[in-house]
């Protein structure tokens, strides 16, 4: 077969199969598109999200960037560097369509590594090094040196990046390897099976370690949530969670303010709504964890099932709860007074 029979082969096969199952998976759940979709693309273009994803595919290929400047060193090489590029830029450049939340570590673009190391080896076939031989020991030298030099400051911008990648860690010398979430859901894990719900903003560690039935209070995982465009009264009736949990920029330290400015913020309006849910529901305030009292983790429990009053004690009691965004130990505000 073929060079262009492969490729028509390959492109019959994609289009069949693949389509057969988008409009199978179209029918099955209702809608083209996966849940994140809908809530991270529902207000315009996001030119955040574009540079962020620009710049992290930068950090990921960039020995493949220095690679493909080689490539334009001839007409013929030019067009297939473009051809290789193509797929990488605008794979990257998609990305101005949905908000950048949840792209830790840069996972969203990691999917172009492996296709930039595919694609480097054709751009430099056919280079001719024979000029090194009418070089002088001194000038070899000084190329050997510098290719030692370019080879070591890719190891290290790549051990750099290792860092600077990372969620929330910003340099090598500061790992932030606890976080409270984690020994909270670990804690709830012993109440695995009893059929709890738990209502939240912080839907991965919680639900994944602890068991329990989870509301993605923000939507990145719940059809409903995502397609409504918010979490609703309503909706929180229909499971009437054991326990309220959200991350949020106020304390009884430092009130909402609840200005019509803040509450259009779909962030602060939501937290709003969970807030006041649980307590016009009679949900007992647990603990409120945080290392300063403008960024916390809030903790509702609901007051009227078995196990409530022993999670209320354990949840306030919680000594280990390290901060995510700086590893630092939490300090429970739950017992501060409003100013």
């Amino acid at each position: 077969m073929g060079g262009g029979g492969f490729y028509h082969f390959f492109g019959t096969v994609f289009l069949v199969l693949g389509g057969a199952y988008f409009l199978w998976r179209w029918d099955y759940f209702g809608y083209p598109l996966p849940n994140p979709f809908y809530k991270k693309g529902d207000s315009g273009l996001h030119w955040d999200s574009f540079d962020n994803s620009l710049l992290n595919t930068l950090r990921l290929c960039l020995p493949f960037a220095i690679i493909a400047l080689l490539g334009f060193r001839s007409r013929e090489t030019t067009k297939q560097t473009l051809a290789y590029l193509i797929p990488i830029l605008g794979f990257a450049s998609a990305f101005i369509l949905i908000s950048d939340e949840m792209n830790y570590g840069a996972r969203f673009q990691y999917a172009l590594v492996p296709i930039a190391l595919m694609s480097w080896t054709p751009l430099v076939r056919g280079l001719n090094f024979s000029w090194l031989n009418q070089l002088s020991g001194r000038e070899r030298s000084a190329y050997f040196i510098a290719l030692i030099g370019l080879c070591g400051s890719l190891v290290y911008y790549s051990w750099f990046q290792n860092c600077s990648l990372t969620s929330y860690q910003r340099s090598c010398d500061r790992p932030y390897e606890e976080d409270g979430r984690y020994d909270m859901g670990k804690l709830l894990a012993e109440y695995r099976g009893k059929g709890y719900v738990i209502a939240t903003t912080e839907a991965g560690l919680l639900p994944y370690y602890s068991g329990w039935t989870a509301i993605d209070t923000w939507g990145l995982n719940d059809q409903f949530i995502a397609h409504n465009g918010a979490i609703t009264v309503e909706y929180l009736d229909q499971y009437k969670p054991h326990i309220i949990m959200f991350h949020d920029y106020y304390s009884p330290l430092v009130p909402p303010k609840l200005t019509e400015a803040n509450l259009a913020q779909r962030w602060f309006g939501m937290t709003i709504l969970l807030k006041d849910y649980a307590e016009a529901n009679g949900y007992v305030l647990a603990a409120i964890f945080g290392d300063s009292p403008y960024d916390t983790h809030y903790y509702y429990v609901r007051a009227d099932f078995e196990d409530s009053e022993r999670l209320i004690e354990q949840i306030s009691s919680m000594k280990r709860y390290f901060y995510p965004t700086t590893g630092k130990k939490s300090i429970n505000y739950a017992g501060f007074p409003e100013p």
